[in-house]
């Protein structure tokens, strides 16, 4: 059994040799396409195990790590992640968020992936393949593979309705179901402004921080199994529309693991004017 570090270079000699193998494989003709290199695949990067709830509608983090045959960052993004056998039948959901970054520390920019997870037909499984299609045939390309830990979360939401005024406030009352002591967190659309509630402050970046997708997440402490905030809808006029909130995440408040997403958490909010005089 390898530690963190020693695993990740492991990860990092292989996608050196599969990229190696990708020329040859490439010259070699369509047989070597059953047999596709391994690409250097990190599940929820800085994570130790890769706890997935694979009901949720949240999403999956995956990192695809620089080595020296594989630049992930200068090749098309054109990625598709999930169970192993869904992706060998040419599907699996599409990243619907990329960005470049150092996830090793080591100076080389790799490539940091945002996959749906309900998408990815993750139950009972074990491992999780992400594979790179070098064309759009979907025939050849690379893959690698990563193991997650199928984990289930629940959770309830409480809020005071769904639709809103512009510039009126939400409370919100998160109740994880699974286990406690549990830190929270909630996804938040970027336009709503939280004002109050059980903020964890203790955090440095402050209790709210952005995320992908035109979001921000609240941090929560919990009490008494439950977490609430209060949050403000957007008051301008061009703000009428529909929202999208959660799922929230729970994990342990000590130890490893990191963020899990409780099944059907989520909720979507209208609002429908600017805030009435």
């Amino acid at each position: 059994m390898f530690d963190h570090a020693s695993r990740r270079d492991v990860m990092r000699r292989l996608g050196a040799a599969a990229g190696a193998t990708a020329v040859v494989g490439g010259l070699a003709g369509p047989a070597t396409a059953h047999f596709p290199p391994h690409l250097a695949v990190e599940v929820k990067p800085g994570v130790s195990p890769n706890r997935v709830n694979p009901d949720s509608e949240g999403f999956t983090a995956v990192g695809v790590l620089a080595t020296e045959e594989f630049d992930p960052t200068a090749s098309p993004v054109r990625y598709r992640f999930g169970a192993p056998e869904l992706v060998a039948e040419g599907r699996g959901p599409r990243s619907v968020h990329h960005e470049a970054r150092d996830i090793e520390g080591d100076g080389r920019e790799d490539l940091l992936l945002q996959f749906p997870t309900d998408d990815a037909e993750l139950g009972g499984e074990e491992v999780a393949e992400l594979r790179w299609d070098n064309d759009r045939t979907r025939q050849h390309g690379l893959s690698g593979t990563d193991d997650v830990t199928p984990f289930p979360v629940t959770g309830s939401r409480r809020g005071d309705g769904s639709v809103f005024t512009g510039g009126q406030v939400e409370r919100v009352e998160l109740v994880p179901g699974t286990f406690e002591p549990v830190a929270v967190r909630d996804r938040v659309p970027a336009s709503w402004t939280v004002v109050d509630g059980d903020l964890d402050r203790s955090r440095d970046c402050g209790p709210v921080e952005p995320t992908f997708g035109d979001a921000k997440h609240v941090y929560l402490a919990p009490s008494d199994g439950s977490a609430t905030y209060y949050v403000e809808a957007p008051s301008d006029p061009e703000a009428t529309g529909e929202y999208s909130f959660g799922p929230f995440e729970v994990r342990p408040r000590e130890g490893s693991g990191g963020w899990v997403a409780a099944s059907d958490t989520s909720s979507r909010e209208r609002v429908v004017g600017a805030e009435q005089p």
